[in-house]
């Protein structure tokens, strides 16, 4: 509903492997409009703690282990109007990342909001790999003419990939929400994690400290534009 309050978490949840998550996940879960996951590895108690929290879910499978699928999962209060996945390889490890794209119905509006939840390349020699995920992954905007959030682990462990992230968010239209409080997670001194928003009012942002991941989720208060 245009003009009301939403709430997002970002979150690698660490293929769900560590203590504590699904209680974690279920209080995250409970709170927010938008989860987005990076790393959920498609348990059934996953399943059961978003289904507990009547959430609706997407998964973008990157790869399987017995059966069972890992990548980025978007759960949602309401159910997307459609989705879109797209892969990039690890040139090294020769294992995919993916992204998921999902769209959802504004209330009174033609206009619907876009939400891309990115798991990106990270073990790259250089950055070209990298950078042709994240050009591909906005793309998908280039027509969309709604709110918009690029939301994820986008891997920036250098600052040669922090500005490549940087140049092309900006290129798209995308202004970072940098959380106010809280200490992101941070490999080789850079953070991992980030939330960028297009035609969306902030009211809040900031890192929640958890012990149930490597990676602390970045939560926020966001604002649709009134009709």
């Amino acid at each position: 509903d245009p003009g009301r309050a939403l709430s997002v978490v970002v979150w690698n949840i660490h293929r769900n492997g560590d203590p504590g998550w699904a209680s974690d996940l279920a209080a995250f879960a409970a709170a927010s409009d938008l989860v987005l996951l990076q790393e959920a590895t498609l348990t059934r108690e996953l399943r059961d703690r978003l289904d507990d929290a009547g959430r609706h879910w997407a998964q973008a499978d990157a790869w399987a282990f017995e059966g069972v699928v890992s990548g980025v999962l978007t759960a949602s209060a309401e159910t997307p109007r459609a989705a879109c996945v797209l892969r990039a390889t690890e040139p090294l490890l020769a294992l995919p990342k993916s992204a998921l794209l999902t769209w959802y119905r504004l209330d009174g509006r033609t206009e619907t909001l876009a939400v891309a939840n990115v798991h990106a390349v990270n073990f790259t020699p250089g950055t070209d790999a990298y950078r042709r995920q994240l050009e591909a992954v906005v793309g998908q905007f280039a027509d969309h003419r709604g709110p918009a959030i690029l939301a994820g682990d986008f891997n920036t462990w250098s600052a040669a990939r922090a500005a490549t992230l940087a140049e092309i968010a900006a290129s798209a239209g995308f202004v970072e929400a940098v959380p106010r409080r809280g200490a992101r997670s941070s490999f080789l001194g850079m953070p991992a994690d980030y939330l960028f928003l297009r035609g969306l009012g902030v009211d809040d942002v900031w890192v929640e400290p958890v012990l149930s991941s490597d990676h602390a989720p970045i939560r926020a208060t966001l604002r649709l534009p009134a009709r």
